[in-house]
């Protein structure tokens, strides 16, 4: 009988030892969750909070080119700085026009010199096609993106002797500019491609590239056009390499 005392007493404590064990490691198990849960929230926090200061940045930037608008004494037909009209009487409708067409086509890349279907298929056929090619392409630049496009087509009538530019709609403006950096960031790039921009910022873009030549020629040098804060402006590149070395 006291035989079988001990031996009960020696069961439960090896079940107790080995129960506090499992627990004792679900407990840890449970510590390293909590802190990759808080350490997640930190990140996320982080993240929410550099968001929350960009998109406020935007908006000011916004903002302060609606108040310049609004009291420039540009006509409504002229171009200013941004390519924008002005937004005084009749021109502030202009204006909106404008943002709300910007605004439309912002998730939109056009791309040049990409084959088109023969021109015998039917025209949903066609489009699979191109959508299939890209696609393919597109592999070669990010996989990622390929299933972030949305549609496409071609724009403009069939010419057999012409390829007609081909309008990609991505999911978003952010994964329509990611594509574009990507594709410049490939040598050589894989697409021949450019941001779909309104009536005037192609008009805008073409005076500047008039003035550049005109500068060019009369012996300026080291001079070329990039966009600030979605803006194309004539820029030294000078002046950039010297505020880089003082950096």
């Amino acid at each position: 009988m006291k035989e079988d005392n001990l031996q009960y007493k020696k069961e439960m404590s090896e079940r107790a030892s080995a129960a506090h064990c499992e627990i004792s490691e679900k407990i840890d198990a449970l510590t390293t969750k909590i802190d990759t849960c808080l350490l997640n929230y930190e990140t996320l926090n982080q993240r929410v909070s550099d968001l929350r200061v960009d998109v406020e940045n935007k908006f000011s930037v916004i903002e302060n080119r609606m108040i310049a608008l609004e009291a420039s004494p540009i006509l409504p037909h002229s171009s200013a700085a941004s390519g924008i009209p002005s937004a005084s009487g009749h021109g502030f409708e202009e204006v909106v026009g404008e943002l709300e067409d910007r605004r439309r086509r912002a998730p939109n890349v056009l791309v040049y010199d990409f084959t088109e279907p023969d021109s015998s298929k039917a025209r949903l056929q066609a489009i699979e096609e191109d959508l299939k090619n890209f696609k393919a392409e597109l592999n070669g630049v990010s996989p990622e993106l390929a299933g972030l496009v949305r549609r496409l087509t071609r724009i403009g009538e069939r010419h057999p002797d012409k390829i007609r530019p081909l309008k990609v709609t991505f999911d978003s403006p952010h994964s329509a500019t990611d594509f574009l950096v990507k594709n410049r960031a490939m040598n050589p790039p894989v697409f021949s491609a450019s941001s779909d921009k309104t009536p005037r910022q192609r008009e805008h873009l073409n005076v500047l590239r008039s003035e550049l030549k005109r500068r060019t020629d009369e012996g300026e040098r080291n001079l070329t056009i990039k966009y600030r804060n979605s803006v194309p402006q004539i820029v030294s590149l000078t002046n950039r390499s010297s505020k880089k070395n003082l950096n």
